[in-house]
C-alpha cells in the first residue's frame, strides 16, 4: 500500500516528464532494494515509461552491483523498460534534470539521507517521499533539510490500513471500483454475460491482478489530467464537468499516453509483440508504437480517454483548468481562525469558480507553512514547493511542528506543470485581502475573522 500511496502522491511531478516529452527530465532515485522498492518500480512504470522510446534511467542509492544484478535476474521485465545506475549521496546536486524525485520506504535510510543532505550544496527541486515517525530530532532535521532545498513529504498510510482491517473500502479504491463497474455495464450492453470471463466479475470476486489493472487505470486518470493542466475536485454539476474538459482538443495526446500505459502493463506481465494474439504465449499484435496502430485500435484508446469526465462524475468529481494562488501575507497566520481561512478560500473560489484552485506554499517560509495548514484544515487544495528563499525568521520549535504537520497531511499535493494563471493573494489584515491576477483585481474585500 505504501508504494502506491507514494507513487500517487508523486503523479503531479511525474506529469512534468510528459510535458517535457519524456526525455528523462525527472531524475528518479530509489533508496535500497527492498520489496517495497520493487513495488514502487512496478507502480511507477506505467506512469513514467515510454516503452517504444529509449529506456528510462532509474538511479539506485544504497545498493551494490550484486544487488543490482539480482534485481535484473529476478525481474527481467524491468530490464525491458529501465536502465539502472547506482548513485552516491554526493552526486545528488550534480544533475542535468530539472526535478529529482526520491523514494525512501525505509525509515532508517530516510533519516540518514536527510542528515547527509545537510552537508551538500543547496538542492534544486528535490522531493523526498518517505515514512517517518515524529520526534524532536526529526523536526530539527526537517527544518534544516528544507532550508537546503529538500521537500521531504511523509507518506502515512496508517489511516488507510485501519480502514482496511475494519473491512471498509479505502478511498483509493473508489475510482478503480467505478471504472470496473463501468466496464461491466459496457460489456453487458455488448451482450457479454457476467462471469463469462475472469474479468467479468463483481469487484468483490475479482482477482487481485484485475483489481490492480483498474487501480493503474484510475491513477493514470490523475496523471493525464495533470499533464494537460487540469485539476480534480468535488463536482457541483455534470454540465460544468463536461464543459471544463474539452476532450476533443487533447484526445490524441492522451490516447498516445493511454496506449503507452497499456503497453507497459502488458510488458510488466511478460507479454511481447506477435503478429497474432496468443494469450497462452503472451503475444499481442498491438504492442507497437502508437503511430503504427490501426484506427480501430486507436479508437479504443480515444474511448478510454473520452470516458474520463463521466467516470469522475460518477465519483462525484469534476476536472477543470488549474489556477494557483500564492499567498503574500503580512498578517500573522497564528491569528487566523479556521473560519477566516475558509472565508479567504471561498472568496477566491467565488471569482474563479470554473477553475480548480490550488494554494501554493513555500516549505522554507514559516508563514507559508502555517497558512498551508490552515487552508488544508479548511478543506482547500494546497501544493508545496521550495523556492529556497526563507521569508522572515523561523521560531524553530513552532516551525518544526507546523512543517511536519504540513508535510504529513494526506491531502497535500506536489506541484505539477506550471499553471498558466497565478493569483497573488495579499492578506493585509483580518479585514483586508487583495487578490490580483491577469483577469481579475480587487482590493479592500471584507473577510470576517471570528
Amino acid at each position: 500500500m505504501w508504494a502506491r500511496a507514494a507513487v500517487r502522491r508523486s503523479l503531479p511531478v511525474l506529469a512534468n516528464n510528459f510535458v517535457a516529452n519524456g526525455e528523462n527530465d525527472i531524475r528518479v532515485i530509489l533508496i535500497g532494494l527492498s520489496a517495497t522498492s520493487i513495488e514502487i518500480l512496478s507502480q511507477i512504470s506505467p506512469m513514467l515509461v515510454r516503452p517504444f522510446r529509449d529506456k528510462y534511467t532509474i538511479h539506485l542509492m544504497g545498493c551494490d552491483q550484486y544487488a543490482l544484478g539480482s534485481l535484473v535476474d529476478t525481474h527481467p521485465e524491468f530490464s525491458r523498460l529501465f536502465n539502472f545506475k547506482t548513485i552516491s549521496i554526493g552526486e545528488l546536486h550534480e544533475a542535468d534534470s530539472e526535478i529529482t524525485l526520491i523514494f525512501a520506504p525505509d525509515e532508517h535510510e530516510s533519516r540518514q539521507l536527510i542528515k547527509e543532505i545537510l552537508h551538500l550544496k543547496p538542492l534544486k527541486a528535490t522531493y523526498l517521499l518517505h515514512q517517518c515517525a515524529i520526534d524532536d530530532s526529526l523536526k530539527s532535521l526537517l527544518c534544516d533539510a528544507v532550508r537546503n532545498g529538500l521537500v521531504p513529504v511523509n507518506i502515512n498510510i496508517q489511516e488507510s490500513l485501519d480502514k482496511k482491517l475494519q473491512g471498509a473500502e479505502i478511498d483509493e479504491d473508489r475510482l478503480p471500483r467505478i471504472i470496473h463497474e463501468y466496464y461491466l455495464e459496457s460489456a453487458w450492453s455488448r451482450g457479454e454475460k457476467l462471469g463469462s470471463t475472469p474479468a467479468l466479475r463483481p469487484w468483490e470476486e475479482l482477482d487481485d491482478g484485475y483489481k490492480d489493472a483498474n487501480r493503474s487505470q484510475a491513477d493514470s486518470i490523475l496523471l493525464k489530467t495533470e499533464i494537460i493542466g487540469l485539476g480534480i475536485d468535488q463536482n457541483t454539476s455534470l454540465q460544468s464537468n463536461s464543459k471544463a474538459f474539452n476532450i476533443q482538443s487533447v484526445s490524441e495526446k492522451l490516447a498516445f499516453i493511454e496506449h503507452d500505459r497499456w503497453s507497459v502493463n502488458r510488458i510488466m506481465k511478460g507479454w511481447k509483440f506477435g503478429e497474432q494474439r496468443d494469450d497462452s504465449r503472451k503475444l499481442h499484435p498491438d504492442l507497437i508504437p502508437f503511430e503504427k496502430l490501426s484506427e480501430a485500435v486507436i479508437d479504443k484508446d480515444r474511448s478510454a480517454v473520452g470516458s474520463i469526465p463521466l467516470l469522475l462524475s460518477f465519483d462525484g468529481k469534476r476536472c477543470a483548468p488549474v489556477i494557483n494562488a500564492r499567498i503574500v501575507s503580512v498578517y500573522d497566520p497564528r491569528l487566523a481562525s479556521q473560519k477566516f481561512a475558509r472565508t479567504v478560500g471561498a472568496m477566491v473560489l467565488s471569482e474563479f469558480e470554473s477553475n480548480v484552485l490550488y494554494f501554493e506554499v513555500n516549505a522554507s517560509s514559516e508563514n507559508d507553512v502555517l497558512w498551508g495548514n490552515r487552508l488544508l484544515d479548511a478543506g482547500f487544495n494546497v501544493c508545496v514547493g521550495n523556492s529556497g528563499i526563507s521569508a522572515g525568521n523561523h521560531s524553530d520549535a513552532g516551525y518544526g511542528d507546523a512543517l511536519f504537520v504540513l508535510l504529513s497531511h494526506q491531502n497535500l499535493s506536489l506541484p505539477g506543470p506550471q499553471a498558466p494563471d497565478v493569483i497573488h493573494l495579499e492578506i493585509v489584515s483580518s479585514a483586508k485581502i487583495k487578490v490580483t491576477a491577469s483577469q481579475f483585481e480587487g482590493s479592500g474585500i471584507e473577510a470576517e475573522n471570528g
